[in-house]
């Protein structure tokens, strides 16, 4: 995150239990009683060729797939560039639902401190809203009704809520790595006195917690935001509220 910013980081308390992806014609119910018997067997327990004859009924009782649409093998650049403008929102009818809808149909909104008439994240929301105020804008980023997380995608991002869960890869990728950019000189001290702040007193800034820098260069962070960016990282805590974009 770069120098004057100050987000308000708090405790994440969640109990998120993902569903399992199931294949619909790997369904028990749709088998004939010989697979089902032979699903719940142990494979040890049947001969090669009555194994080989279960798969084979097996298969057979999987309806195959609807036809879909037929596929181009390629797109014209004006196909290809109507596309993408569609999907971005920058094309045809102007996007409902005001600039919580807009999160959700571009899947999110990268963040940046670069303002000339307004900030980058601000211009998104003007070049698909048109006329959208910035107190509108920030009410559906970090409102409190918003359904919206920040987390690195590509870069720092608002990002929809119901994205949590794919990001889980990437969390728990940093957590076995044990950093990201910078080392803590006491990790576990360091990271468990963030914590234990935000239980006690609630949503803070990174300032309130005890400062972003040590006073040097650009990217020397002290040891609390070095702590609270981890815990970003991990998900065990959430930016949950920008002041004025700090």
């Amino acid at each position: 995150m770069k120098a004057g910013h100050r987000r308000s980081f708090g405790v994440l308390a969640r109990n998120r239990r993902q569903t399992p992806i199931t294949r619909r014609h790997e369904s028990q119910n749709d088998l004939c009683p010989e697979v089902v018997h032979y699903l719940r067997s142990e494979p040890c327990t049947k001969t090669a060729s009555e194994g080989a004859e279960i798969r084979r009924r097996y298969h057979e009782s999987v309806q195959p797939a609807t036809p879909t649409a037929k596929i181009l093998d390629s797109l014209s650049s004006r196909e290809a560039t109507r596309i993408a403008l569609n999907a971005q929102g920058m094309r045809g009818p102007r996007l409902v639902g005001g600039p919580a809808a807009m999160i959700r149909h571009l899947r999110g909104v990268q963040l940046d401190t670069i303002s000339v008439l307004a900030r980058s994240h601000e211009l998104v929301a003007y070049a698909r809203r048109g006329a959208v105020s910035r107190k509108e804008i920030e009410a559906a980023y970090w409102g409190p009704g918003s359904e919206t997380f920040e987390y690195w995608s590509h870069a720092a991002c608002v990002l929809p809520l119901e994205l949590w869960p794919a990001y889980g890869a990437k969390r728990r990728a940093r957590s076995s790595r044990g950093y990201r950019w910078h080392q803590l000189q006491d990790h576990d001290r360091s990271c468990a006195d963030v914590v234990a702040r935000l239980r006690d007193l609630g949503p803070l800034t990174s300032r309130e917690l005890g400062g972003a820098k040590k006073g040097g260069t650009w990217w020397d962070w002290s040891e609390v935001k070095i702590a609270v960016e981890w815990l970003l990282d991990v998900g065990t805590v959430v930016c949950r509220e920008r002041r004025g974009f700090e």
